[in-house]
């Protein structure tokens, strides 16, 4: 008893000491810079064929509570198309929106007038469409495959996985700056069911072909690990007939005869390249980079780029461009 009293005398002083030593380690450090004032932020991408959309909020402080960013709705805005056509956007919803539809190789100039601020403004030229040749499969190689369901130790149905290789042939207009995104779009319908399961898929960008010397690789446009939309410029294939290629994995589901569970009727690929013009590419490519720096804390933060002035944000512009390539099962 006596030894059991004394380790007990022995362990609470120890732990009133580390609550002690724990406790004196917190400490409150005061912020002693400037708190800056809110500025205009602007978001809003010009997409042909589609009205003009604007959102206008203010910015936060780091060091703020808010869990959100403020919407502006008493702003005055308009554009300016061609030195031209003018239009005043109205508020809906928290958005500012027109009735003019943008078209490849349009001029606008977005003004924005906030009570208490000096004017925000900025201007994009909408970029004419990529010229897409065609897409195809150059390859489909069977990684593995696998039981996928059993029922009664037995197994009812098998996955199969594919590594597929695609070529997007492309002609790159000469003695101008491109800037493209692509992305690919996985796409199932059930036509039994009216039902339809899509999702962007996530794929490697392999580097690009120049097809008029003889299949020479040119070198990479883009990292090698998996994103959903990749960013690149025409810097390696300025002017020239390309193929992209890329990667991306397929899974089969094989069953027993009598299943009754539904098999799609057809699948798709729904093969995107955007057109971007420059400031759409810069601040895209920011937000990556400054997104990759998150999982790194000792790398430098990255300043996203912006193109609006006497605020903050982006006034951009994309022209889509879509091929869909099928898939037999």
């Amino acid at each position: 008893m006596v030894k059991r009293n004394t380790m007990k005398n022995i362990i609470f002083p120890l732990l009133a000491l580390a609550m002690l030593v724990l406790a004196s380690c917190e400490k409150e450090i005061e912020f002693n810079g400037e708190i800056t004032k809110p500025l205009v932020t602007v978001n809003s991408y010009l997409i042909p064929d589609s009205t003009v959309r604007v959102i206008v909020s203010k910015s936060r402080f780091f060091l703020d509570s808010k869990n959100y960013f403020e919407r502006i709705e008493n702003a005055t805005m308009n554009i300016v198309v061609n030195d031209g056509y003018t239009e005043t956007l109205k508020l809906s919803a928290g958005t500012y929106v027109g009735n003019y539809k943008p078209q490849p190789g349009d001029s606008v100039a977005l003004l924005i007038k906030v009570p208490g601020e000096d004017e925000v403004r900025s201007s994009a030229v909408v970029p004419m469409p990529s010229n897409i040749i065609s897409i195809d499969t150059l390859s489909r190689k069977e990684i593995e495959r696998y039981p996928a369901e059993m029922y009664n130790d037995s197994v009812i149905s098998w996955m199969t996985h594919y590594e597929l290789e695609m070529g997007l042939r492309i002609k790159d207009p000469a003695q101008q700056k491109n800037f493209y995104r692509l992305s690919i779009l996985f796409n199932e319908e059930y036509t039994n069911f009216d039902f339809s399961n899509r999702y962007y898929l996530y794929f490697n960008l392999q580097g690009v072909t120049n097809e008029t010397s003889g299949g020479s690789l040119l070198g990479l446009i883009g990292e090698e690990n998996q994103k959903a939309f990749h960013l690149f410029s025409d810097d390696v294939f300025d002017g020239k007939d390309v193929i992209i290629r890329f990667k991306v994995n397929e899974y089969k589901m094989e069953r027993k005869p009598g299943s009754e569970d539904p098999t799609p009727s057809q699948i798709s690929y729904i093969i995107n390249l955007q057109s971007l013009n420059r400031a759409t590419y810069l601040y895209l490519k920011s937000k990556d980079a400054s997104g990759d720096v998150v999982s790194d804390f000792f790398t430098e933060p990255v300043q996203i780029y912006t193109n609006i002035s006497n605020g903050i944000g982006i006034f951009g512009a994309i022209t889509n461009n879509t091929k869909t390539l099928y898939m037999n099962r």
